[in-house]
């Protein structure tokens, strides 16, 4: 989008080490950074990290995927970063940061407890906005409210995914906030479609796409009664669930082959919010499951 309007952009190449540690098999996290356990406990800290990490590790061609991807399409800055120090001792040069936007501001995440993330690096001159950045939360942690007004003082724009947190940030900051779509709305569905090769009106939609952030007996039977109703096949990514006329899963999906698989099915089955923000774009009939938590954004997409 930003390309499109003619300004040159980088995505700031920064991998923190708690974004990173999951795919390295022997990282163990500074006792600063766990919990309070004494040091002579090192084997009980190193035995924890694996058995925390065996899920990733399972999802490993996934990751080696999607590195794929970000080498392909994503334009990084030519350094990457690990650490805040590292951005705030070299930082990119730029006439304008943006921050944004998925969870970025979640503050039961490391990434919300980043200053990184809130563009705390780089000279005052530079100009700082968010984009649609999310807090994806009911609320935030009354002990992380200063941090949060402090570190938004030096924004010059700001804009967030959930009306919510408009509100709430223009309760804790003397500036003008506004909610705005996600970033996948601003581009017309074509640019989108190009990334998989186009979408073919002839393919015969006859499956469901499941894509869950979390599972319950409650979908599974739902899914298998669409499923059978319909008579439709199943193709899922992500679960360890198997359902009645399942036909496909790709756990190693993608971007471009997650979204293949949802344009061209009949339903989507989906409690992600960007699943559902696609299903949107490409027409989809969806059906929509609460999550336990993270609700505030999918509430707002659909009002």
């Amino acid at each position: 989008y930003l390309e499109g309007k003619g300004h040159t952009v980088k995505i700031i190449d920064y991998r923190p080490w708690y974004l990173n540690m999951r795919y390295n098999f022997w990282f163990i996290a500074p006792i600063s950074r766990m919990y309070s356990v004494a040091s002579r406990f090192w084997i009980i800290r190193f035995i924890y990290c694996l058995l925390k990490r065996r899920d990733a590790l399972k999802n490993y061609g996934r990751k080696r995927a999607f590195d794929n991807f970000t080498q392909q399409y994503l334009r990084l800055t030519d350094r990457s970063y690990n650490t805040l120090d590292s951005l705030k001792n070299m930082p990119p040069l730029a006439d304008l940061y943006i921050a944004g936007s998925d969870q970025i501001w979640n503050s039961n995440y490391n990434n919300g407890r980043d200053p990184a993330f809130y563009l705390d690096f780089g000279s005052i001159n530079i100009k700082r906005a968010s984009y649609a950045a999310s807090f994806a939360i009911n609320a935030i942690q009354e002990d992380r409210k200063p941090f949060v007004k402090n570190q938004l003082k030096k924004f010059d724009y700001i804009s967030v995914r959930e009306k919510s947190f408009e509100f709430f940030l223009r309760g804790i900051i003397n500036k003008d906030v506004c909610t705005v779509l996600d970033p996948v709305f601003l581009v017309k569905k074509d640019i989108w479609a190009q990334l998989i090769g186009g979408t073919d009106a002839k393919v015969k939609k006859t499956y469901i796409f499941v894509y869950l952030l979390e599972d319950s007996e409650l979908i599974t039977d739902a899914i298998n009664q669409i499923s059978v109703s319909e008579n439709l096949g199943v193709i899922t990514l992500r679960t360890v669930k198997h359902y009645k006329n399942e036909i496909k899963r790709i756990p190693g999906a993608d971007p471009a082959e997650f979204l293949r698989m949802l344009v061209n099915a009949e339903v989507v089955v989906t409690n992600s919010f960007h699943a559902l923000a696609f299903s949107y774009i490409f027409e989809k009939k969806i059906a929509l499951f609460r999550h336990t938590k993270f609700n505030e954004r999918i509430n707002d997409l659909i009002n």
